[in-house]
């Protein structure tokens, strides 16, 4: 007995740290399974904040997770795949295609594969094909395996898309016809593939048989050219069957088949129908991507409207060059294509840059009066060979391109469209004018253009209406936004005598605050922010001044006037009614006691 005790104290410590041991392993597969799960989640997050329109915020959030090196191989690899899926997803060729080139060696195979895959691809979607069919072939001679049979296929239609790119055809075909000999049940991309294949070499009996049987947005248009291409049916009923599909269509179906409905109306001799399928189509926002199959331009647009015109001044007997006459028909024409055609005869084909302007600024406001897009005029304008460059769009039009590019995002080609353009189009308010151009500039990284602007409306206005103001003001936000504080406040200072109402004169003293706070004078800012609070009764305790106390009373402790700031928020205690309110204040009264 005593003897088993003795074993059993014996082995007790074993016992002991076994149960140890096995506890550690089952802390650490935990703790592992908690990693493995955060990450997940992260990784999920980083996608829904990209699919959401954040990529920036989605590929900061990655530089902030991913480990720094590759020594955590697992971690790296899988946030450089959700990096590289968003950069693709979001069309950032040029960043996918700079980041793998700084990948270190020794990468998991299935990786470097989707990476090199993808960037082909960038390649190839980004216009430069030769450097895509390199990639490519390098792949297929590479991983020669039957395991990479799945990885082929792509590489493989990556080939045949390059080629055509190029305008290599012959190529492409035979490239075709042996994918079509190594893979059978083709797929609706590589049905579309084919199709467009042989449209591009003169076969549209063989596209339409690629396309029997395939539903998909994407297959119409291709089918409906075909079949124009073909022959089999009259044009202007082609035309009429195009325009009724693409009545039910939307996005980029929709134009192409508008598009189609052009073309067949073209060959039909159907002029007016002609324009109308274009500016249809032209509503879409065009790219700079080129479409080989479906080239919609707006040249073809300007050409079809100078085409009827010079038909139109034929029967009326008008001379190119005698401008006078083509804008006297104009305007006195009812019919709008017509109005419209003798317009553009004299906007390409004028005798002088005023009568050009002119027609120009009569397109303009017919468009706008017809409720035609912003993307149809700024296709017309900024997609043309016509107007090679911004520089060669007519002073009348850039303003409206320059709105349009500024919705967009594009604040820098807005203020370059804006350059050297200072007087306001004929039955525009000048004010209004001058402020749009100045928050064009100040958006678009001009922001000294901007403020000379502001200054010019200054000089040239005595004194402003409230609406005025309150315009001038939006554009002075502005300038506080990129934390141009000092010109913020001259101009705030300038604009002050300008002002009659005392509502503005009050809240542009707290706006005055809110730049020296910015520029971190704390104690002018307070002053400021007290006298916004005081300027209408000398009590300051309705709504507007108890939050410029508040502020006044921040920035006075800011600037180390400590006695202040706790008389002001003592004060605002004694009125304060909202709980929350008086919790704040407590917490700032605290804060102040904290300081001494």
């Amino acid at each position: 007995m005593l003897r088993r005790q003795a074993h059993a104290a014996t082995y007790a410590p074993v016992l002991f740290m076994r149960l140890r041991i096995q506890s550690f392993l089952v802390v650490i597969l935990c703790l592992c399974l908690f990693a493995v799960q955060a990450q997940a989640s992260g990784i999920q997050d980083v996608q829904g904040i990209s699919k959401a329109g954040a990529p920036d915020l989605a590929l900061s959030m990655i530089d902030r997770f991913q480990p720094a090196s590759p020594r955590a191989l697992t971690q790296w690899v899988s946030w450089e795949r959700v990096r590289l899926d968003i950069l693709h997803d979001h069309e950032r060729w040029a960043d996918l295609i700079k980041r793998t080139k700084d990948y270190p060696e020794k990468l998991p195979e299935d990786f470097v594969l989707a990476a090199q895959s993808a960037v082909a691809d960038a390649y190839l979607q980004s216009h430069q094909p030769i450097y895509a069919l390199e990639r490519y072939r390098n792949l297929i001679w590479g991983y020669s395996s039957s395991k990479y049979r799945s990885q082929w296929r792509e590489w493989r239609l990556g080939v045949i898309q390059a080629y055509l790119a190029l305008g290599q055809l012959d190529q492409a075909l035979v490239a075709w016809r042996r994918f079509e000999q190594d893979f059978e049940n083709l797929s609706i991309k590589e049905k579309i593939l084919r199709a467009e294949l042989a449209l591009k070499t003169g076969n549209p009996d063989e596209s339409i048989e690629a396309l029997k049987g395939v539903e998909d947005s994407r297959v119409e248009p291709l089918r409906q050219l075909a079949v124009l291409l073909s022959g089999k049916k009259k044009p202007k009923e082609q035309a009429a069957e195009a325009d009724k599909l693409a009545k039910s269509a939307t996005g980029r179906a929709q134009a192409q088949l508008w598009w189609v409905a052009a073309r067949a109306a073209r060959q039909a001799g159907q002029g007016r129908e002609e324009i109308q399928y274009l500016q249809k189509a032209l509503n879409t926002p065009l790219t700079d991507k080129p479409d080989s199959v479906f080239s919609l331009s707006a040249d073809q647009l300007w050409n079809a409207y100078r085409d009827y015109g010079e038909f139109l001044g034929n029967s009326k007997g008008l001379l190119v060059g005698d401008d006078a006459a083509w804008l006297k028909a104009a305007t006195e024409e009812k019919d709008s294509l017509k109005k419209l055609s003798y317009l553009v005869i004299v906007a390409l084909e004028g005798q002088t840059p005023e009568n050009r302007a002119k027609a120009h600024s009569g397109l303009l406001k017919h468009w706008q009066e017809s409720k035609a897009g912003s993307a149809f005029i700024n296709n017309l304008y900024m997609h043309s060979s016509y107007f090679p460059s911004g520089n060669y769009v007519p002073e009348v039009i850039r303003p409206s391109l320059a709105e349009y590019a500024l919705e967009k995002g594009n604040s820098e080609l807005a203020s370059e469209l804006m350059r050297g353009i200072d007087q306001p189009p004929e039955d525009s308010d000048a004010f209004d004018w001058d402020l749009r151009r100045a928050r064009i500039h100040i958006l678009g990284g001009h922001e000294d253009l901007g403020i000379d602007v502001l200054y010019g409306v200054l000089s040239r206005h005595v004194q402003f209406s409230d609406m005025q103001a309150d315009r001038f003001l939006q554009v002075m936000f502005d300038l506080q936004t990129l934390k141009r504080d000092k010109d913020a406040i001259a101009l705030f200072t300038a604009l002050q005598p300008r002002l009659a109402s005392q509502k503005q004169l009050r809240e542009l003293l707290f706006w005055m605050a809110d730049s020296y706070k910015s520029l971190g004078q704390y104690e002018q800012a307070g002053y400021l922010y007290l006298r916004s609070a005081l300027f209408i009764d000398q009590r300051g305790l309705d709504p507007w001044g108890q939050t410029a106390r508040f502020f006044a009373a921040e920035n006075l402790a800011e600037a180390g006037l400590i006695d202040d700031a706790r008389t002001l928020y003592q004060g605002l205690y004694r009125v304060a009614q909202d709980e929350n309110r008086k919790v704040v204040l407590r917490q700032r009264l605290q804060q102040l006691q904290l300081q001494q």
